[in-house]
């Protein structure tokens, strides 16, 4: 971390999200994927971050990459075995089909574009083998208008101050967190996240437009169908050819 400072951005990151249970939302997922029936698949997990998700899902399935657009999430990997590309989500690079590609912590709504979304959405499409599907999980309006204000919050992790404000948008949809983080040689880093909050609608016809269909839409971390009063939804989408 003394070579490039903004590696602080990650290592921080990684100390907010210690409150997140990845052996739970590994279980979700690892029944989610049973549940489809693919024995042994080959598996690409897109914007993973520091790859806990993925740390967890490989000792059940082996054949799993990582990917993300930050490479000093890729570097801070804990898991220096799983092997991790970076690339930009809405263009997949990759000339190799999957069984199953998946993305979570709503990082779909960091695409702020309806224009974004299906350009992403047709290259998942191209690297997805004909019997396999894309999973993911959406971030919806009752999420941001119920926790917000919540994530304003500020302290210390090994020396590092760090402050993230964050406020919901309701008219243009727009979810901003502002990081300001303070290194112990009191240089600051400024860094900021927006996600667009889409209508759940809005996924439906971006798949049928990208050549895909929801196979299923649940309420998020349950197999129950996504209502008025789900603050996540879990896509499953597939192939329609």
């Amino acid at each position: 971390m003394k070579n490039h400072p903004y590696k602080y951005v990650a290592f921080i990151y990684s100390h907010l999200m210690e409150s997140i249970d990845y052996s739970v939302w590994g279980d979700y997922l690892s029944d989610l994927i049973d549940g489809e029936g693919i024995k042994h698949p080959s598996i690409l997990e897109l914007s993973s971050g520091l790859g806990n998700l993925s740390s967890i899902l490989s000792k059940k399935f082996r054949k799993i990459i990582c990917s993300d657009n930050s490479l000093d999430m890729l570097i801070n990997c804990k898991n220096s075995k799983l092997p991790k590309i970076c690339f930009d989500m809405r263009e997949i690079p990759i000339k190799k089909e999957f069984d199953i590609l998946l993305s979570t912590f709503d990082s779909i709504n960091y695409l702020l574009t309806y224009k974004d979304l299906v350009k992403h959405l047709k290259s998942v499409k191209n690297c997805l083998s004909k019997n396999g599907f894309y999973t993911f999980d959406v971030s919806l309006e009752l999420n941001s208008t119920k926790y917000a204000k919540l994530l304003n919050r500020k302290g210390e992790f090994e020396g590092v101050q760090y402050r993230q404000r964050s406020f919901y948008d309701i008219i243009k949809k727009i979810h901003t967190n502002k990081f300001e983080i303070t290194l112990p040689n009191k240089k600051k880093i400024q860094e900021t996240h927006r996600q667009k909050i889409y209508p759940i609608e809005i996924f439906f016809k971006a798949a049928d437009e990208s050549g895909l269909y929801v196979q299923d839409c649940f309420n998020c971390f349950t197999f129950d169908t996504v209502n008025k009063k789900s603050e996540r939804a879990q896509f499953i989408l597939r192939r329609i050819d």
